[in-house]
């Protein structure tokens, strides 16, 4: 039948073949794009039979290496962290001896051949551990916990792992040492936790 010449036939079956078509074409796609992107979801009729399941496209294999390369790194991080405790608290114990060598002492054991520090090296260890010095209590302990936020990215929640990563590199500076560590080397211990702890804290 037409009317002012437009034809008014319609058939419903016609009409719903052509939208299911769509959806079907519509869910093939969409199928297609997962599949490209390794993105698969298992709705609400898969689930009754399994539950729903996301994968973001990577292998169990390659998770696990990724899981394994993070956790490598992370050791590799605090190992330098204690490493770095070790040679500085070392370094603070050697200056903090010269630092204490009685002047007649030492100019004798110069004569003699005994060893090889001059009263300017002396001088430059007193003023090297004395407060404010590169080696003080305080200055040893901030940079301790600067490079403990450098190498975590100043996340506060890394700090135990940070603290005992500081813990080894002073038992190892303890075993460099040879016997325990000098006061001033203890007190950087105890100030490195004050700090540590404030951090944590935020």
């Amino acid at each position: 039948m037409a009317v002012n010449g437009i034809s008014t036939n319609y058939s419903p079956v016609t009409a719903y073949s052509s939208s299911s078509a769509a959806a079907k074409e519509t869910a093939e796609a969409q199928t297609a794009k997962e599949a490209e992107s390794g993105v698969v979801y298992e709705g609400a009729k898969g689930a009754q039979e399994k539950p729903a399941t996301y994968s973001a496209g990577v292998k169990n294999a390659d998770q696990a290496s990724i899981i394994d390369k993070l956790k490598a790194d992370a050791e590799a991080r605090t190992q330098q962290l204690a490493d770095l405790v070790n040679k500085l608290i070392s370094k603070q114990a050697d200056a903090d001896k010269t630092s204490k060598l009685p002047l007649g002492d030492l100019m004798k054991a110069v004569a003699n051949g005994e060893i090889e520090v001059d009263p300017e090296t002396v001088k430059q260890a007193q003023e090297d551990v004395a407060e404010g010095g590169y080696y003080s209590v305080e200055e040893t302990a901030k940079r301790l916990i600067d490079f403990a936020k450098a190498i975590s990215g100043d996340d506060s929640s890394k700090g135990e792992q940070m603290r005992a990563a500081i813990d080894k590199g002073f038992k190892e500076a303890t075993k460099t040492w040879g016997s325990e560590l000098p006061e001033i080397s203890q007190k950087t211990h105890d100030r490195v936790n004050e700090l540590m702890d404030e951090w944590i804290k935020g």
